[in-house]
C-alpha cells in the first residue's frame, strides 16, 4: 500500500503573503492618504499650470500642512495622471533648469 505524504499542502505559516493585507491598519492609511493626495493634486491643478515641486508647496498650502505629499508620491502620481490623460507636461528652462510644467486637461477638469 502507498501512503500519501501527511501533509500535501504547504501550512498557511510558511506560505508568503501575495498581496495587500486589507485587514491591516497600514494598508488603509496607506490609501487613504495615496487618495488624498490624488485629489488634492488635482485640486491645485485646476487653479493653475505648476511644476511638480509648487504642486507640493500648493497641496500643503491648500491643506494647512495636513498633506504634504513628497517627491516620492507627486511625481508618480503626475505620471499616472499623464498617462490617464488627465495631464500634460510642457518642458521649460528656468534658471538654466528644465522642469514639466503640468497643465490638467478637459478630462482632468471632468
Amino acid at each position: 500500500m502507498i501512503r500519501a505524504p501527511a501533509q500535501i499542502l504547504p501550512s498557511p505559516a510558511s506560505v508568503a503573503k501575495v498581496g495587500p493585507d486589507f485587514l491591516s491598519r497600514a494598508y488603509w492609511n496607506g490609501t487613504i492618504k495615496m487618495s488624498l493626495s490624488k485629489f488634492f493634486i488635482l485640486c491645485v491643478l485646476h487653479q493653475r499650470s505648476m511644476h511638480g515641486y509648487d504642486v507640493a508647496r500648493a497641496v500643503e498650502k491648500t491643506t494647512n500642512g495636513c498633506c504634504s505629499p513628497t517627491e516620492g508620491t507627486i511625481y508618480p502620481v503626475l505620471r499616472e495622471f499623464e498617462e490617464g490623460g488627465y495631464v500634460v507636461s510642457e518642458s521649460e528652462v528656468v534658471s538654466g533648469r528644465e522642469r514639466k510644467v503640468y497643465t490638467l486637461t478637459e478630462k482632468g477638469r471632468a
